[in-house]
């Protein structure tokens, strides 16, 4: 755990995302152009993935802090914290010689008490992971069991259906528990747009919600898709095809990560940059290594690295905020987590601090909420008591 942040994950992301797999006949491709990516207007989970890829413009305001000293929303109490999902976040803390835990609402009220072997995961779909005598399962939000605690292991509902892991092999589950994809996998990752990456004996493809095989399982490592593309490897260089299996992109790569915002965060020998979609260069690779996920692009933004010091690009390529924090953090609600001296604060789009640098540690803004430690417990800020807007003339 970084020293600055619990947030901080050391992460090649792309090698965590992939897995291996048998050979299956591929799903025969419509006619069309075949790198293209095609979107069908009846899947929810593609409507989703288009408006995502959808880049908003600039915002005509700027966050600033108020000119009083930061006050916490939720006093500091609490020794394990989760960020707010469905408007609830875990926590533990100690309450005179009891131990409690479970999850609070955004007034800081203990609204499900729980007590089980790991720390709670955060509610998704109105469903929260627990695990017990290394059982995984699921509670509702009046704290009972909804799934019973049957699984090896499962992921979090972030659609409505979620893989598990049952005698060493994965499978899917839906809200209701019940299995919708047999576990036969050796490793899997959540479905993204209608579909999921999925391995058995080293190879992986792609299935869909129905368990078929859409991209014959053929690549060495794969990841999922986003705004319609996955980067996947075979023969030791890495590309992005479209839903079809069809190479989306002619470049090949040393490694490239999967598309966020428009752009893709790629590597040609040591260095790193940024292609869009039709694989023209956005930011040339000159770039170092970065190894947390704060590299994608999110709400117009990109962590950049330069000697030891961390900064922002645009999605031109532009430096925007200079390469000045000992770490940076991806941009959430319009602010960021910054840390300087061994201190955490929040900066703005203009990489102006609108909370000065003064936690011991910081998450970034959930639902209008961070969490930062003061010491050694962690309370809850609020973004309206710590920021207002002002327009940009």
């Amino acid at each position: 755990m970084n020293k600055y942040f619990r947030l901080i994950r050391i992460s090649l992301i792309l090698s965590v995302a992939f897995f291996s797999c048998h050979l299956f006949q591929q799903k025969p491709e419509p006619d069309s152009d075949p790198d293209t990516t095609i979107i069908t207007p009846d899947s929810k989970e593609e409507k989703w993935e288009e408006v995502a890829s959808i880049v908003k413009p600039e915002p005509s305001y700027k966050l600033i802090g108020f000119d009083e000293k930061i006050k916490f929303h939720i006093e500091p109490k609490f020794g394990i914290i989760e960020p707010f999902r469905d408007k609830l976040a875990y926590v533990k803390f100690q309450e005179k010689k009891e131990v409690k835990e479970g999850f609070i609402d955004m007034d800081g009220k203990l609204l499900i008490a729980t007590n089980y072997d790991y720390p709670n995961y955060s509610f998704h779909f109105g469903l929260a992971k627990v695990v017990r005598d290394n059982k995984t399962g699921f509670i509702g939000k009046n704290g009972k069991i909804v799934i019973p605690l049957q699984f090896q292991d499962a992921g979090d509902f972030v659609d409505v259906i979620t893989w598990f892991k049952s005698k060493g092999k994965y499978g899917f589950i839906n809200l209701e528990g019940r299995v919708v994809i047999d576990p036969v996998y050796d490793l899997v990752e959540s479905f993204q747009g209608g579909l999921a990456c999925v391995s058995q004996r080293g190879k992986f493809g792609y299935i869909d919600e129905k368990g078929q095989i859409i991209i014959n399982l053929q690549f060495q490592e794969a990841s999922s898709f986003r705004e319609g593309l996955a980067s996947v490897k075979q023969n030791g260089k890495y590309f992005f095809i479209n839903r079809y299996g069809k190479k989306a992109i002619k470049t090949n790569f040393d490694f490239a990560n999967t598309f966020s915002e428009g752009l893709a965060r790629v590597r040609v020998g040591d260095r790193y940059g940024y292609i869009n979609k039709k694989g023209d260069w956005v930011v040339k690779p000159e770039l170092e290594q970065m190894f947390h996920d704060a590299f994608y692009f999110r709400e117009g933004r990109a962590v950049f690295v330069r000697g030891d010091k961390y900064g922002y690009l645009d999605r031109s390529g532009k430096v925007v905020i200079e390469a000045k924090f000992d770490f940076a953090d991806s941009f959430s609600e319009d602010l960021a987590v910054v840390a300087v001296n061994n201190k955490v604060g929040y900066i703005n789009r203009f990489g102006e601090y609108v909370v000065k640098p003064q936690f011991d540690n910081g998450e970034n803004f959930s639902e209008g909420f961070a969490a930062v430690k003061k010491g050694d417990l962690y309370g809850f800020i609020r973004r309206e008591d710590v920021a207002k807007e002002v327009i940009v003339k």
